[in-house]
C-alpha cells in the first residue's frame, strides 16, 4: 500500500498506550502525514489538548470495556450489544 499525500497535518493523541499499541498506531498513521503525540495519563493527556487540537484522540479504556461486554456476552451465552453477528 502507497502512502498518500496530505495537505493538512493530522495530529492523534495516544494515552498510556502500550509499546505495541503505539507501534500500530504509527506504521498505520504515519505513512498517511499523521503525528502521534503521547500522554502517560489522563492528567498529561488533559494538559496536551488545553495545547492544540486533536484529530483523534485514542485510549486503552475504549479496548477494555470491549472486553468485558464480550466476556459477559461469553458468560451469559449473549451476543455482545455491538456485535453485528445476530445469532443468539
Amino acid at each position: 500500500m502507497q502512502a498518500q499525500e496530505t495537505d493538512s497535518h493530522k495530529v492523534v493523541l495516544l494515552i498510556e498506550g502500550h509499546p505495541d499499541v503505539e507501534a500500530v498506531v504509527r506504521t498505520v498513521l504515519e505513512p498517511y502525514g499523521w503525528q502521534i503525540v503521547l500522554a502517560r495519563d489522563n492528567a498529561a493527556a488533559l494538559e496536551q489538548v488545553k495545547l492544540r487540537g486533536f484529530e483523534l484522540i485514542c485510549d486503552r479504556s475504549a479496548h477494555f470495556r470491549r472486553g468485558r461486554r464480550q466476556a459477559a456476552a461469553k458468560n451469559t451465552g449473549r451476543a455482545p450489544a455491538h456485535s453485528n453477528d445476530h445469532r443468539h
